[in-house]
């Protein structure tokens, strides 16, 4: 009987129990029900236990709330404390009611020991269930069958046949009884095939008891019999199975005859399963039944071999990733897809099937571009293999090793000839048969298709190569390796190389489309298939691309030698192009040209040689124009015909640079002119100036004569002659253009026109260009300086003219328009930015004496002034780029605080571009009693904390022990924050010690200033307020932190409202430069009333942490 789960049951005496002898007594008062005394806890050590538990869960919560006090806030520590005051509140919750519950212990032991009793009676019930059911159940006794068997032997024999386990040792069986039996056996089969319809296939002998049925080709299979009995329809028995081919030492499909030490032998668990299987079709369809079943069987092996051997290739390093099979086992063909990594047939869309036909040989079906070929294609391809690999390997001798294929050993390939009894079959000289013919058909193609396409030469080297001019003077030529399909060229070039990876690419069918139909046709090229024709297609268009490429860069090599330069970077619409056309009336088509820029390094950036070149007739065309870029896209502007396919040889291309140079000059000068805004009147060339009869010619000299500006530039033109004196020069152009003076100089300076010398000399065979620009120069305020040759500007104070000349060497320089986006540098462009610095140095000058600005020195492109005695001196850098700022500077080292107002006014400066330096000067002075202010405020809190200097008082020194905490630190700390020009704060970082902890607390006083335009004062002659009023607020101190410095504020507001009232509450200082306005927490105050009222600010400071140390 089981044990109770909740104790253990005290057993009556003797372990029985005696229910004979009842009385009424007894069935009145029925067995007490069983104590349980076992397992049971003391609630004083649950209790005690609790009590633990509690006491360990608080100090460790207690603990974490110590060490994370500066990690964590307030919120998450509180809610961590009341998560473990919950949890023991739950736990004390079930020790509370377990200590009800003890207070009815003796109700609370009954329920036990009655729940123990009612499990042990519901124990008992399910053991009796149990034994009941299996009375059920009569499988034990059950008797075994009766040995009938053993009855019969013992009822006849007397005695039964027991097995004797080899201890009775047999007689031997004599040679003549084997050979009787053979004989017997010999006889039978005789019969036996005489009686029967033998398959025609068979060939048999009867020899040594068994019959040796032999199919040609395919197996031999040896059966008997078991006994000579003749009656049964099928008394024969397989004893021996092989097959008639195999694979060679040389890896070759070998087809036997007569010679049986060579055929292929089961192993011996795969002739065990056929023999099985052989005897149960024999016992079933005889003799037919076998030979269907061995010819599926010799089908199936041996197109497993032809796999075997197909993926044998596949791991080698030769035919790996060019083949690819597709063969189950049991299948009754084999699919070969060669050039699987091409692209041309890497869906299976050319492919071979191997298979057997009825005379039991490998039949192969060719599967090429959607179709199948005709089987007469098949058989020559198969029975001219050998011969066609040897003629192929014999052209190949020489060449590179991608002709791998035609280098193959051939030894083990013959025709097939049904009377050899042996016969051979190598499968990779089978497949390369075939792709040697696939690739031979894709060249003639090309051959075919690429001679209607040119006119150039054109032939077939051998049947895998082709040879054809690329341009006038070189041949390339083209080749297929047929291991990959892939095409390469021999002796490559480096276009060759390019163009050949689109080659061995799938071809690209929108390149072959128009536009309108790309868009039309999009979705269905995407579904369509490479075909083979497509592909031929594809190769003719490059090779084409190849011929137009060689005859371009030759042209480019010409036109590079005689020191042109190549711009890839303008494409012209197919409008601009048809305009080219047009111009030298030729009929060409767009797709058999290129079009081609050049310039020299002298050109400016928007004037180009244009070239086009027919790469499959091979001419040329030639043009010089100026191309613009409009909306995205380029514009020829201007286009001159050259010649139309001249002779290329030397003299055109050395002639090519002068011929087009002289028309280009006065054009981009004169353009450039107009790009920079300026107007010109009249141009003066070379001839007019040695006597021309135009009279506004004569009134141009006549205007120079007047200005004193003829004698200047006759100078200057006597300059070559003086710099050349030695040298041999020539002028070739000479011009001068009369510019008004609209912009370049203020007129109060300078006189309403501008005159510019144009002059293009040769010296000793190089292309210069000298320009010189005369004026008048008047009421000159700017000072002499050696600096000024270095911008090339000569003043003549006597006669107040002016000169800017500049030399450009037209076969060096180099225009970086083309390389930068937002710069366009031009040939004026040294005279503009001259120019430039002198007007700006002017405006500055004028501003600066307008303003009574002292100005200590000066140069071509800076000086110095005085501004106030903080700053002292200040360095004003005008820039050498116009598009660039001004720039100053501090003559000598300044605090830090000068430093970054003047890094903030340069970011000004830059970002607006402005040239007012007034204002800036003005932003100075403003600044001038800030900067006091700031340092008032570090002298007054120096002053408190450092005690003074040497022999202070001890008053001093106590109050600035007033001003230190109990560690020696600072109660308060000052720093002024410089955000930008108009955002100041003045920071008061006030510390104070923690009760009852070593902890510092720190707190921040924020005091803004900012400037504001005073709208009512007057303004000044330049129409700007003479002064800006000063805005400080008080406004990031509202917040509840700082409520705790009520009292310092209001010794601040109250010492402000000193600076206005007076003791008897009456306005003071009611002058117009001594403004105090309040405006709750802020204050707009004069400039000059910062200092006076920061200073009474830290002196509240100091008065209230003084205060508040008592």
């Amino acid at each position: 009987m089981g044990q109770p789960q909740n104790g253990t049951i005290a057993e009556p005496q003797n372990g029985k129990m005696d229910f004979i002898s009842t009385t009424k007594q007894d069935h009145e008062h029925p067995p007490s029900i069983p104590h349980i005394t076992a397992n049971l806890i003391p609630l004083s050590n649950i209790l005690k236990f609790y009590a633990q538990e509690s006491y360990k869960q608080l100090t460790t919560a207690i603990e974490n709330l110590s060490t994370n006090a500066d990690e964590e806030s307030d919120v998450k520590r509180k809610k961590y404390f009341l998560d473990i005051i919950v949890s023991l509140r739950q736990d004390l919750l079930k020790v509370y009611t377990l200590i009800k519950w003890a207070s009815v212990s003796q109700d609370v032991s009954k329920f036990i020991d009655l729940l123990n009793w009612f499990r042990l009676q519901d124990f008992q019930f399910d053991r009796l269930t149990h034994q009941l059911a299996g009375l059920s159940g009569f499988g034990g006794a059950k008797l075994p069958n009766f040995d009938i068997e053993t009855a019969l032997e013992v009822f006849y024999k007397k005695r039964p046949l027991l097995p004797s386990h080899n201890y009775i040792q047999q007689p031997k069986i004599s040679s003549r009884k084997i050979l009787e039996v053979l004989k017997d056996l010999n006889l039978a089969l005789m019969t036996k095939f005489a009686m029967i319809d033998v398959p025609t296939q068979f060939q048999f002998e009867i020899k040594d008891g068994r019959a040796y049925i032999d199919v040609p080709k395919e197996f031999q299979v040896r059966i008997t019999m078991a006994n000579d009995d003749l009656s049964t329809d099928n008394p024969f028995y397989m004893i021996g199975f092989e097959f008639l081919f195999g694979i060679d030492q040389n890896e070759t499909l070998v087809t036997l005859g007569g010679n049986d030490s060579i055929a292929t032998k089961l192993p011996t668990q795969s002739y065990v399963r056929l023999e099985k299987i052989a005897n149960r079709v024999l016992s079933v369809s005889g003799l037919h039944g076998l030979y269907e079943l061995l010819h599926k069987y010799a089908i199936s092996f041996k197109l497993y071999l032809v796999s075997k051997q197909i993926r044998g290739l596949l791991n080698t390093l030769k035919w790996k990733n060019n083949l690819q099979i597709k063969y189950a086992m049991g299948s009754s063909l084999i699919i070969v897809n060669y050039w699987s990594s091409h692209f041309l047939n890497s869906s299976w869309k050319s492919f071979l099937e191997i298979g057997i036909d009825r005379k039991f040989n490998l039949s192969y079906r060719w599967f090429r571009n959607g179709q199948y070929e005709n089987s007469e294609i098949v058989e020559k391809i198969i029975r001219n293999r050998g011969e066609d690999e040897e003629d192929e390997a014999d052209e190949a001798d020489g060449s590179d090793d991608e002709d791998s294929l035609f280098k193959e050993e051939n030894d083990l390939t013959s025709p097939r000839d049904e009377d050899d009894p042996v016969q051979s079959v190598h499968i990779e000289s089978i497949i390369s048969s075939f792709m040697i013919a696939h690739s031979a058909s894709i060249m003639k193609s090309i051959h075919k298709l690429l001679r209607t396409r040119i006119t150039g030469d054109i032939e077939m080297v051998n049947s895998h190569r082709i040879m054809f001019s690329i341009s006038p003077k070189k041949s390339a030529v083209l080749a297929i390796n047929p291991l990959t399909g892939l095409f390469y060229f021999v002796n490559p070039t480096p276009i060759q190389n390019r163009l050949l990876k689109r080659i061995n690419s799938p071809p690209s069918t929108a390149s072959l489309m128009k536009q309108q139909q790309q868009q039309l046709q999009q979705k269905q090229q995407q579904q369509q298939v490479v075909t083979e024709n497509g592909f031929i297609e594809s190769v003719v268009v490059v090779l084409q691309q190849l011929m137009l490429e060689t005859f371009t860069k030759e042209v480019n090599n010409y036109l590079s030698t005689t020191e042109w330069i190549h711009n890839s970077i303008i494409k012209l619409n197919e409008g601009e192009v048809n305009n080219l056309l047009k111009s030298i009336d030729r009929n060409n088509t767009r797709d058999q040209i290129t079009v081609q820029f050049y310039r020299r390094k002298h050109w400016p950036s928007t004037w180009f040689l244009i070239v086009m070149v027919n790469g499959l007739s091979a001419s040329t065309a030639w043009w010089v124009a100026r191309i613009k870029s409009v909306d995205a896209s380029w514009v020829v502007s201007y286009l001159q015909n050259l010649v139309y396919n001249p002779t290329l040889d030397y003299p055109f291309f050395k002639n090519l640079g002068k011929s087009t140079f002289k028309k280009i000059i006065n054009h981009v000068i004169l353009d450039e002119l107009r790009a920079n805004g300026i107007e010109y009147h009249h141009v003066l060339s070379d001839e007019e100036q040695s006597g021309g009869v135009d009279d506004t010619g004569k009134e141009m000299r006549s205007e120079l004569a007047e200005l004193g500006l003829a004698e200047s530039m006759s100078n200057g033109s006597n300059n070559v002659g003086e710099n050349g004196s030695n040298n041999s020069v020539t002028v070739i152009y000479q011009s001068i253009i009369k510019l008004q003076n609209t912009n370049l100089i203020p007129v109060e300076n300078s006189s309403s026109h501008f005159y510019l010398q144009v002059q293009l000399i040769n010296q000793d065979n190089t292309n210069k260009m000298n320009l010189n620009l005369f004026g008048k120069l008047k009421n000159l305020s700017i000072k002499n300086s050696p600096e000024l040759a270095k911008f090339n500007l000569k003043i003549d104070h006597d006669k107040q003219n002016l000169e800017i000349a500049t030399s450009v060497d037209l076969n060096s320089i180099i225009n970086e328009s083309s390389h930068r986006h937002n710069q366009k540098q031009g040939f004026l462009n040294p005279i503009f930015n001259n120019l430039n610095n002198l007007n700006n140095l002017l405006r500055i000058f004028d501003q600066l004496n307008n303003n009574n600005i002292e100005i200590l020195d000066n140069a071509m492109d800076s000086m110095v002034i005085r501004v106030n005695d903080i700053v002292d001196k200040l360095l004003i850098q005008l820039p050498q780029n116009p598009k660039d700022a001004i720039q100053i500077s501090t003559v000598e080292t300044k605090p830090w605080e000068i430093e970054i107002i003047i890094h903030f006014l340069n970011r000004y400066l830059q970002s607006s571009k402005s040239t007012n330096i007034v204002g800036v000067i003005h932003y100075l002075d403003e600044f001038d009693p800030i900067y006091r202010a700031v340092k008032q405020v570090q002298s007054l809190l120096n002053e408190q904390e450092g005690g003074g200097a040497n022999g202070t008082s001890s008053s001093t020194n106590s109050k600035s022990d007033d001003l230190k905490l109990s560690n020696g630190l600072h109660k308060i700390y000052f720093d002024a924050i410089f955000k930008n020009l108009n955002s100041i704060q003045f920071m008061f970082n006030l510390s104070s010690t923690v009760a009852n902890s070593r902890k510092i607390h720190k707190d921040k006083i924020l005091i803004s200033l900012s400037f504001k335009r005073n709208k009512f004062n007057r303004l000044n002659k330049d129409g700007n307020n003479s002064q800006n009023l000063i805005k400080v607020s008080l406004k990031n101190n509202l917040n509840s932190k700082n409520v705790k410095f009520k009292h310092l504020f209001e010794l601040m507001f109250k010492s402000i409202s000193e600076m206005e009232r007076n003791e008897r509450d009456e306005i003071i200082n009611l002058q117009e430069n001594h403004l105090l306005i309040k405006l709750n927490y802020d204050f707009l105050i004069s400039c000059n009333v910062i200092e006076e009222m920061m200073g009474r600010i830290t002196k509240c400071f100091i008065q209230y942490l003084t205060e508040e140390s008592k």
